[in-house]
């Protein structure tokens, strides 16, 4: 015997929704070698490679970022090779994994950046299977910091980002900017923070979160509850700190930074944004506690603030604020079994318009919908929409699972409303009950209901979320 070495191994990383890989934390590599900041993998030669095991949660195609650099004339290039199995769980040897053996190879070409430090993201898509598997990726000439794997499609399978938001035992995971102007504890399942006095401006006393995962085009809900024992407005803030670009910071508000006004009541405070920017995985949350002005009168007294049960959650709907376009939503516009309705919808003025000339004999003919929704069983989801007409009338919206054959449909949660000219805000909370389904579907039903004609009234939908909430 001879040669024998004991290594420590890492389960497979989960790749769900949106994941960021960092490259020096490959499982096995040949021939490459770590950055000076230990961050990144570079003297990389052609045929030296790095593994990386991944637990994939849901099947399908993903766009791969990676983050990399090349300094070399001619550029590099990226070779991603997968292959089902590890040597984590034992049905994969240690070792090259060869092309011929690969269930799938990607290539992309590099480009030579301008220097070995200046790096840039270079995409492509990927097909990955659900299950543990192998990653090969070679990169002559290339240095690699990290890779982000975001599912397409999967805007829907969306958490709570925050960690520890309860403070049920400590301030674990939230950190302070200007920690000698402030500090923070837990006290009573809340998070206590102590401001001795205001520094002038609000950015100047923080308590943040960073390493959150937000997702491109997403539209997220953030809950609070928040309490002072001085009558005074905070500011919240959402974006990314820049290290490498002298900490410079990326706004994901665009300067629409919301405040709110605490008194020493306990308020449940709560913000909605859609994230227009790139995703990213390394997002920060951050509460500005500084002096604020707000309606003409400057706060600069000191005290304690309780922060709780802090919430920043994905909608599963796709496109629910209808900012640029109508993507993501169909029409039924009836068949020949249950006759037809005429109509159109188009995006109009930051609204989904749904123009009805004609509807068929049933409440759900014609039909706005969206499918591809993750519901989870034992989960409880809030759904909640704005909605007007322009006379009044009723309209139906459910939740539940299209049947090719008899009952057809699978109902997990519906309610009619009563629409006017007002726009008007709705929130449902319901429970999933049934088993876990991937391919739930939210309709709104706008056909006829007692034959008086206000079903011609055009319906108006905006700010459509679904969340969940437990």
């Amino acid at each position: 015997m001879d040669n024998v070495v004991l290594k420590e191994m890492a389960a497979p990383a989960v790749i769900q929704g949106i994941t960021r890989v960092e490259a020096e934390n490959y499982s096995d590599m040949s021939g490459v070698q770590k950055g000076e900041d230990g961050n990144s993998v570079g003297w990389i030669d052609p045929g030296d490679w790095m593994q990386y095991m991944v637990d994939v949660k849901q099947p399908g195609k993903y766009d791969v970022s990676y983050f990399v650099a090349s300094g070399y004339e001619g550029g590099g290039s990226l070779t991603l090779l997968t292959k089902p199995g590890s040597v984590f769980t034992g049905n994969l040897p240690v070792g090259e994994i060869t092309e011929a053996d690969a269930e799938h190879k990607y290539e992309l070409v590099v480009p030579n950046t301008g220097d070995w430090g200046a790096f840039t993201i270079m995409k492509q898509e990927v097909e990955l299977n659900a299950g543990i598997q192998t990653l090969q990726l070679y990169a002559p000439h290339v240095n690699v910091d990290y890779m982000i794997f975001e599912g397409q499609g999967q805007a829907g399978r969306l958490h709570n980002v925050i960690q520890n938001g309860t403070f049920d035992q400590d301030v674990s995971n939230w950190m302070t900017y200007q920690s000698d102007k402030l500090s923070i504890s837990a006290e009573q399942g809340s998070m206590r923070v102590h401001l001795p006095a205001l520094e002038t401006n609000v950015w100047d006393q923080q308590v943040y979160q960073e390493g959150l995962a937000l997702q491109q085009g997403v539209a997220y809900t953030l809950s609070f509850q928040a309490s002072s024992t001085v009558d005074r407005p905070i500011q919240i803030g959402v974006g990314n700190i820049d290290p490498n670009n002298n900490y410079a910071f990326t706004d994901y508000l665009n300067g629409a930074n919301p405040q709110f006004s605490l008194t020493s009541v306990p308020q449940t405070y709560t913000y909605t944004f859609v994230m227009n920017h790139p995703s990213d995985t390394n997002a920060k949350l951050e509460f500005d506690l500084g002096q604020l002005t707000a309606a003409g009168v400057e706060y600069k007294e000191g005290g304690d603030i309780y922060l709780d049960n802090i919430r920043l959650v994905g909608s599963l709907i796709r496109n629910g604020q209808f900012e640029s376009n109508a993507d993501n939503w169909t029409a039924y516009w009836g068949d020949e079994w249950n006759g037809y309705s005429t109509g159109t919808i188009e995006q109009l003025g930051g609204e989904l318009a749904i123009r009805i000339d004609t509807t068929g004999g049933q409440n759900w003919n014609p039909q706005i919908s969206q499918d591809g929704l993750r519901l989870e069983k034992g989960k409880t989801y809030q759904l909640s929409f704005d909605a007007r007409a322009e006379g009044e009338r009723k309209i139906n919206v459910g939740i539940g699972r299209k049947l090719d054959a008899d009952p057809w449909y699978n109902g997990y949660f519906g309610s009619d409303v009563l629409l006017n000219t007002d726009k008007q805000h709705f929130t449902f909370t319901f429970m999933m009950n049934r088993e876990s389904d991937d391919h739930a579907r939210i309709d709104f039903n706008v056909g006829m209901y007692d034959q008086s004609g206000s079903e011609l009234s055009d319906v108006f939908l905006d700010n459509v979320m679904l969340i969940e909430v437990q």
